[in-house]
């Protein structure tokens, strides 16, 4: 059995290569973390990965795939935490806007870092400012039985694309008033596997709003 220093030491390579993810593909990183973490159960090392990056894993068939669906090359990530996903969708070209409204001192999800400029503000508030012509939103792992994500959506003008990151529904993720909204008022365009923290079941799915 491995010392929890050996545990820990192994914690700190992931996150040190975790870096480069983003430019990886989701099978290339699976592997990784496979030889990083071969022994861990996920629950710490996640937790290291959500301070200093995200609460999901960035893989480049995401990035294109949000790149690819995007209206005019432009993104704004409603619930950006660090802004990890922010960032690297600007390296990759696109022209981003990053909103959060738990940021420095009432970031309560233990993000420690900030990798982009984040704006402070509800996702709801902006969808008001920004309803009169369709755009492309990224939501990542909106909080578990919370409303806010569902009435930005339906606030959103019809023909805005959705780039939802999280579990599906009976998950842990949004209420069942988001995904109710998904199934009825939207196109499912494209289902992107993204590598899986042990236990957990998140997805990129990108959306198109018909309604």
């Amino acid at each position: 059995m491995e010392t929890k220093e050996e545990n820990n030491q192994k914690i700190e390579n992931f996150i040190k290569e975790a870096y480069d993810f983003p430019k990886m593909s989701c099978s290339q990183i699976k592997h990784k973390m496979c030889e990083l973490l071969n022994s861990l159960t996920g629950f710490e090392e996640r937790q290291s990965f959500v301070r200093k990056y995200s609460w999901s894993i960035p893989c480049k068939e995401a990035i294109d795939a949000i790149k690819k669906h995007s209206l005019d090359n432009k993104i704004t990530d409603i619930m950006a935490g660090s802004g990890w996903w922010a960032k690297n969708l600007e390296d990759a070209g696109m022209e981003v806007s990053a909103i959060d409204n738990r940021i420095g001192k009432n970031n309560q999800f233990g993000h420690q870092i900030s990798h982009f400029f984040i704006e402070e503000q509800d996702c709801t508030t902006w969808a008001k400012a920004n309803n009169q012509n369709p755009v492309t939103i990224l939501m990542s792992w909106p909080p578990y039985e919370e409303n806010a994500a569902f009435k930005c959506v339906k606030m959103l003008a019809a023909g805005t694309i959705i780039c939802y990151i999280g579990e599906e529904i009976g998950g842990c993720c949004g209420n069942n008033s988001l995904f109710n909204f998904f199934e009825n008022e939207c196109e499912k365009i494209e289902k992107i596997k993204i590598p899986q923290f042990y236990g957990m079941h998140d997805y990129l799915i990108i959306y198109k709003k018909v309604k």
